[in-house]
């Protein structure tokens, strides 16, 4: 009886100082995530000090000082804690985190190393072993290791980023094959990746490729946004593939007026570069190298009313050359307001109704302003101009998109359907329609064979997943759909589509703050009114819910 109450009275005071420990570990979480750093800070401690330790409390506390960048703490508490977390990758990776950031990068190097034999399905683990050895240019053993966990691990969504690793690798190891095949594959796996396209770029502008180089930047532009550094590469780059498409370098003619100019350009002599490339105008003024070397000069001075209305003049001289519209349109890389190019477009078009590239161009600028329905307009223009079928489907589901988003479903149902009908396949359509049936047409099983229809052209593309996640959605299957929203988010971190329905998602999972601040990011990254009156409209029904 004796040795019962004694049992008993242990029992009763562990579970006493468990309980006074887990009252801190409340109290610290609370205080954290209302902002209040110093107290969670306070309660933290309290649990650190306790004579007796929760793996639990400790791990919350070890996230909470690296999330503040508290890392000579963590250095305090590492050798105390150090075995308790041998099998925790994640605490793991915050130990070697602080270690790095308190200078002591060789054992945090050495620890990492170490860590990769431990946990060798661990993709962060892998990763920062991979860069190590790549610094310390051991590359055979980095790209065994990175060899070893794609031939081991899962087929996950965020694999592709082991195939960039290794196509950095095989580039500085000038092995151009292989990193030309890893980072295809890179960007078959996650086209959206943006530093994918730029890896590309530069290889294919180093090997000669012009037109690919000013695929691979301008792809990596449209993900990115504004680069400045990058969009005046590109002109570049296109006024050297415009002369080189005649059989001739702008650095090799052989005219001394032209080298002259060239020459004051190099030496960012701007003003007497634009002077001189003037006299070479006045001696040859239909020469097209002297021309691009004009607009290159003119454009790097941000002498933009010049450089659009020398473009603009010999558009009116010469409407058939491809190359002056192309430049005027890629002027908007380069800073220059929309509304200035979108005007000498107008005019152009005006001038010659039946032109197809400015109609284009004008539809293209007009979208990416958000303009839907001048966009639209042009976007019919371009469709009456021409017959090549590929590009009137891209333009007839461009014309779709701006139905639906105007709910004007039997225009866009008719256009999708023709679409359909087309000898080739256009997964996109089968896309939109695929959302229009899981969304307003109600339909989930035909919804769900259209996404079928469309992943079969392109099984990673996020805006095909992101309709399978609406499916998954209106099927109820939230947990499914949250799995695989989250995944896209991860790395797609400003698509505005992909955010509204993980709110949604979060929200019937009931994960209020989540879904809050998942909206919250999806009103700061929304292009489209669609999109914002989306998320106007979620915010006021869940703020009536919440005063309700």
């Amino acid at each position: 009886m004796k040795k019962s109450f004694i049992l008993l009275t242990i029992i009763s005071l562990s579970s006493t100082l468990n309980a006074n420990n887990f009252h801190r570990y409340i109290w610290a979480n609370y205080q954290q995530f209302s902002g209040n750093k110093h107290q969670a800070q306070q309660w933290y401690e309290l649990i650190a000090d306790a004579p007796q330790q929760s793996v639990f409390t400790n791990k919350g506390y070890l996230h909470f000082l690296n999330d503040h960048g508290n890392y000579a703490r963590i250095m305090e508490l590492m050798p105390k804690l150090e075995v308790t977390f041998k099998n925790d990758p994640d605490i793991q990776l915050i130990f070697v985190a602080a270690l790095r950031k308190t200078g002591k990068e060789q054992e945090a190097d050495d620890k990492l190393l170490r860590l990769s034999h431990a946990f060798k399905l661990h993709p962060e683990i892998v990763f920062q072993a991979t860069e190590t050895l790549v610094k310390r240019k051991e590359t055979t053993n980095a790209l065994s290791l990175v060899d070893d966990y794609l031939n081991s691990a899962p087929r996950r969504p965020n694999n592709f980023i082991f195939h960039f690793l290794k196509a950095q690798i095989y580039v500085n190891m000038r092995d151009v094959k292989q990193a030309r095949a890893h980072i295809q594959q890179c960007l078959d796996a996650h086209p959206r990746f943006p530093q994918g396209w730029l890896l590309l770029a530069m290889m294919e502008e180093q090997a000669g490729q012009l037109d690919q180089a000013i695929k691979g930047y301008s792809s990596y532009l449209e993900l990115i946004g504004k680069n400045q550094q990058i969009e005046r590469h590109l002109l570049e780059l296109v006024f050297k593939q415009k002369a080189a498409q005649r059989n001739q370098q702008i650095v090799f003619i052989d005219k001394a007026c032209l080298s002259k100019s060239l020459l004051l350009f190099e030496r960012k002599q701007y003003q007497a570069a634009l002077q001189q490339i003037n006299n070479c105008l006045d001696q040859a003024p239909n020469d097209t190298n002297t021309r691009l070397l004009k607009i290159q000069i003119l454009t790097t001075m941000r002498n933009f009313d010049e450089t659009i209305a020398t473009l603009t003049a010999w558009i009116s001289q010469e409407p058939d050359n491809t190359a002056w519209y192309q430049a005027l349109h890629l002027l908007h890389r380069a800073q220059v307001p929309a509304v200035k190019i979108i005007n000498a477009l107008s005019t152009i078009h005006r001038q010659h109704a039946n032109a197809l590239l400015p109609v284009l161009y004008l539809a293209d600028l007009h979208t990416k302003e958000g303009a839907i329905d001048q966009a639209h307009s042009y976007h019919q223009k371009a469709l009456a101009l021409t017959d090549n079928q590929e590009l009137k489907a891209r333009i007839m589901y461009q014309l779709s998109i701006s139905h639906y988003e105007k709910g004007e479903y039997t225009q866009m149902l008719s256009l999708l359907a023709q679409i359909e009908k087309m000898e080739f396949s256009f997964p996109p359509a089968y896309n939109l329609h695929a959302y229009y049936c899981a969304t307003k047409g109600k339909d989930l099983v035909t919804a769900q064979s259209l996404c079928s229809k469309a992943h079969t052209g392109d099984k990673s593309n996020p805006h095909f997943l992101d309709t399978q996640a609406v499916i998954f959605y209106k099927q109820k299957k939230y947990a499914q759909a949250e799995k695989l929203l989250q995944a896209l988010h991860d790395n797609n971190k400003t698509d505005s589509s992909i955010l509204i329905t993980l709110a949604k998602t979060q929200d019937k999972l009931g994960n209020g703050a989540q879904a809050q601040a998942s909206l919250t990011l999806a009103q700061q990254h929304a292009k489209t009114e669609c999109e914002k009156k989306k998320i106007e409209t979620l915010a006021s029904r869940w703020n009536k819910q919440k005063n309700a």
